[in-house]
């Protein structure tokens, strides 16, 4: 019986690998565009056709129904010794300070989640803030590769104005692409690995399973891996 479980341990403890990709390994998964009608749903939303969001879509109406509340960037000058602050930038961005520590979550400051700025998603509301005006940041988690989480623009504006100091926490098979961008201080991690962010602080960041895909081009489907991530004392 112990055999057994450890045997289920490991398989639940590493990602599926297989015919050079990574798989769900959950009967759960399925693909959002298997089917035609998904696609093309996809294909329109993308194009920008496909809102269905019922979101309005001029801005006097954005600013009564989901107006833009500027933050007071001096409260963020410094991480809290006790409590959490949070501020949220939009979609899955987010910058959260607690105990000392100052980190960003999957950043996107463009106007679109796309591989150029004339087409794809657009995002409905301004960020809150630029990065020029962000406080020091001690790190930064991305979950994974898609254009809605990983924005080329806003990873080479972090690292030219942080540079080194930042450190960037990447799922397994993303470091090649986050060097290419200038990003040198880069740790990849794969399913419930752990990384001491730094000894002075007492982080250990680690990566969580995430059922979800990856893909970036034509050619990169699931070539990396779908994960969350972040300090311990988050989870």
């Amino acid at each position: 019986m112990t055999d057994q479980l450890d045997d289920v341990a490991e398989v639940l403890h590493r990602p599926l690998y297989r015919n050079d990709q990574y798989e769900n390994p959950w009967d759960t998964w399925s693909w959002p565009w298997v089917s035609l009608a998904g696609f093309q749903a996809g294909f329109k939303f993308f194009l920008g056709f496909g809102d269905e969001s019922k979101v309005p879509k001029k801005a006097k109406e954005l600013d009564k129904t989901l107006p833009v509340l500027k933050p007071e960037l001096t409260q963020f000058e410094s991480s809290p010794t006790s409590g959490v602050r949070h501020m949220w930038i939009g979609h899955a961005s987010s910058l959260v300070q607690f105990d000392g520590l100052t980190f960003l979550t999957d950043p996107i400051f463009s106007d679109r989640c796309s591989m150029v700025q004339f087409l794809g998603p657009k995002r409905y509301r301004p960020p809150p803030c630029t990065i020029d005006e962000l406080p020091k940041i001690d790190c930064v988690f991305i979950s994974h590769n898609h254009y809605d989480h990983l924005d080329y623009n806003s990873v080479v504006s972090l690292n030219k104005r942080f540079g080194n100091s930042l450190k960037w926490y990447v799922p397994q098979g993303m470091k090649p692409w986050m060097n290419a961008r200038g990003c040198q201080n880069v740790v990849e991690l794969s399913w419930w690995e752990e990384h001491e962010h730094s000894p002075e602080s007492g982080f250990k960041m680690v990566a969580t399973p995430c059922q979800h895909w990856s893909k970036r081009t034509a050619t990169d489907t699931n070539k990396v891996v779908k994960e969350n991530g972040g300090p311990p004392k988050l989870m």
